[in-house]
């Protein structure tokens, strides 16, 4: 994310890696964010090394405290902090000084009858701010070590820890196809997904979807990402901004947190709408699939397919070839006029 001058002169920029702030550029510097397991920040240095400050805090980001310079706003548990000490979620707003919500969970698939805090709507974390973050404002999520998310959904279900695939969901009526392959399609698509009808079995891989909108859920329609995109291509700053801020995951441009199914219906949704979404920006295919390339080794997710044997793309190794299906198809929706509604 970056912010510039009227004449174009770059301002500040923050750097981003898996959704975590990990360095800023401010006032002709970079400085570099140093995070503990929850993704609070304990010390800042300069590009020399050199400690610029140090941020102590207690378990709910209460008692906060600083030595050195303190001019960056991320320091609890990824969480954006104001000058009245609270702090931004993606769908509300969190007080350290109460260490709880300022307002009851938006979100109904949160409940779980097996955890009591979850019926309490104001509860940050279930009370257990040193194992796990909450940075949506919706769904704890167990912070085991590090500062990414990478390998952790949290939908109507529950956690799904993607290093232990999750695959117990059904979709009713749910048939997952291998679609024919369609101009400019790269890869093959993985062939060893299951089939069947309604009460089948959802899919234990990633998968191509004939009909991607039928996992829509509550995330937003192809169609918003198509507007999206042809607004973002008109503009570079904003083109910027979404590159940065929107599509890494549990940002607002992600659409898998949202989708319905399991973890691999989701993330065919999310491919699919990003696909339509750089089409409709005028960002050519191979980019994209670049693109989506990198942030999967950045991200680590690379390594979560190779580790559960997943088929990987001819042409870009990096993803599944289920993946670059997915985003080929939402390409060849938006050139074809065919994207999908629910």
């Amino acid at each position: 994310m970056a912010s510039f001058s009227g004449s174009g002169t770059p301002l500040s920029n923050q750097v981003y890696v898996g959704g975590a702030p990990v360095a800023f550029y401010q006032g002709g510097s970079i400085h570099y964010q140093h995070q503990d397991w929850l993704g609070t920040e304990r010390m800042r240095t300069n590009a020399s090394g050199a400690v610029e400050g140090t941020y102590q805090s207690l378990p709910f980001g209460d008692g906060f405290s600083s030595s050195g310079t303190d001019n960056d706003a991320y320091h609890f548990a990824l969480l954006d902090r104001d000058a009245d000490d609270t702090h931004h979620a993606t769908f509300r707003q969190y007080s350290s000084t109460q260490g709880r919500w300022m307002s009851p969970d938006p979100y109904d698939g949160s409940y779980s009858l097996g955890d009591p805090q979850s019926f309490n709507r104001y509860s940050y974390v279930g009370n257990l701010p040193l194992s796990a973050v909450d940075p949506l404002g919706q769904c704890s999520e167990p912070r085991p070590g590090g500062i990414g998310r990478e390998s952790y959904y949290c939908d109507d279900f529950g956690i799904h820890d993607l290093s232990g695939i999750d695959v117990s969901t059904t979709e009713p009526g749910f048939v997952p196809v291998i679609p024919s392959s369609g101009e400019g399609y790269l890869g093959s698509p993985d062939q060893g997904t299951s089939h069947g009808g309604r009460g089948g079995t959802a899919p234990s891989k990633p998968v191509v979807l004939q009909n991607p909108c039928s996992v829509q859920g509550r995330a937003l329609p192809p169609s918003a990402y198509v507007m999206q995109g042809k607004q973002s291509g008109a503009s570079a700053i904003d083109f910027s901004l979404d590159a940065a801020m929107g599509w890494p995951k549990n940002h607002y441009l992600d659409a898998q947190p949202l989708a319905s199914g399991n973890v691999f219906q989701k993330q065919a949704y999310g491919n699919y709408v990003f696909g339509a979404y750089m089409a409709a920006a005028g960002v050519p295919l191979k980019v994209a699939l670049s693109g989506a390339s990198g942030l999967a080794l950045v991200s680590g997710a690379y390594f979560t397919y190779t580790r559960n044997g997943f088929q990987m793309d001819q042409n870009y190794p990096l993803l599944p070839a289920a993946n670059v299906g997915n985003i080929t198809n939402g390409y060849n929706a938006v050139a074809n006029g065919t994207v999908c509604h629910n």
